[in-house]
């Protein structure tokens, strides 16, 4: 099994605490973080690096966060993709489905949530981490 961390990028446009914290979770988990706030910076990280998992806000100022999981789906085909969002219509939720991502997570959200979505991005990535607190199939969390 792999013992290098996850090369995480977190796209996000919220306040510049809530990007801190992300960040802090993610690196006191172990792995690495990048983050980006609009879809330009991240369009150009994606193509410059080697990441294992993005945390898509889809509400971002600069573009529709949907169309940038397709976009990144194309420069990354390996990358595995979380959509984040404070607010979500169906219609949405149908466009965020179709473009196969882990899971859609639904702001506020835990701690908790976020470790257990990093231990199953690393797991399934042959990564080595402490714990699995969540199980999930092809289509999100059971």
């Amino acid at each position: 099994m792999n013992k290098n961390p996850l090369s995480v990028l977190v796209i996000n446009d919220d306040n510049d605490a809530i990007k801190k914290k992300l960040l802090h979770l993610t690196e006191s988990s172990g792995h690495s973080a990048d983050i980006s706030g609009r879809c330009d910076d991240a369009l150009l990280k994606l193509s410059q690096g080697n990441f294992d998992l993005a945390f898509i806000d889809v509400n971002l100022p600069d573009g529709d966060g949907i169309e940038l999981i397709g976009k990144a789906k194309v420069l990354c085909p390996e990358l595995s993709i979380v959509a984040i969002t404070g607010r979500i219509t169906r219609s949405d939720e149908l466009r965020i489905r179709e473009q196969r991502v882990i899971c859609i997570l639904i702001k506020p959200f835990s701690r908790k949530v976020f470790q257990a979505i990093l231990d199953h991005v690393a797991r399934r990535k042959g990564f080595n981490c402490e714990t699995d607190n969540m199980n999930f199939g092809r289509d999100g969390p059971k």
